[in-house]
């Protein structure tokens, strides 16, 4: 359902199906490129886009990648690192295997690579994920090209409590690492 909230309350706009998804795990929507992404776990493990019009027509969805290419098992979060107004990336975490897939931020939204969060100085490496996001804010020395955020679905390191938890990475090592 896609609703608009104005001062009187909500009111629907649209209802759409993503293409008969049996569970829609993620979405994010980029404003300067009016597409909106959704990931579906379950059955197809699918990342979707949807370029919005005037009309909402949600008929033609993008099959962006799944499981027959770069997902291994669930899409799970999709996030926008925004390098430009319109240029930057699409980012899906695939919980098959515990990476990060990369692709262009507008069409034909090219697979550029993946890339894993691994151990490192007593901090366990990132598995499970399901939610993520990014910021192209620069926060400084640690994290100039911006906040790479994710939800580690096991903390399982030197430290004693076994719950899931946050990591966050610096965006310039995700580029540097892919070449981008």
């Amino acid at each position: 359902q896609m609703w608009n909230y104005g001062p009187f309350g909500m009111t629907l706009l649209t209802t759409f199906n993503n293409g008969n998804a049996t569970q829609s795990e993620g979405c994010v929507y980029d404003d300067e490129n009016r597409t909106l992404f959704i990931s579906e776990e379950q059955d197809r493990g699918i990342l979707r886009a949807y370029k919005i019009n005037n009309e909402l027509d949600f008929s033609n969805p993008i099959i962006i990648d799944n499981r027959s290419g770069n997902i291994d098992g669930d899409p799970e979060g999709v996030t926008v690192y925004k390098s430009s107004e319109k240029d930057g990336y699409v980012i899906v975490s695939s919980q098959g295997d515990s990476s990060f897939n990369i692709y262009n931020r507008q069409e034909p939204y090219n697979y550029l690579g993946s890339f894993k969060v691994g151990s490192n100085k007593g901090i366990d490496n990132v598995n499970d994920t399901d939610g993520i996001d990014v910021i192209n804010f620069n926060f400084g020395n640690k994290y100039p090209m911006g906040l790479f955020v994710l939800q580690d679905g096991t903390n399982d390191g030197k430290n004693k409590v076994k719950r899931q938890n946050f990591k966050y990475v610096s965006f310039a090592d995700v580029l540097e690492k892919l070449d981008l």
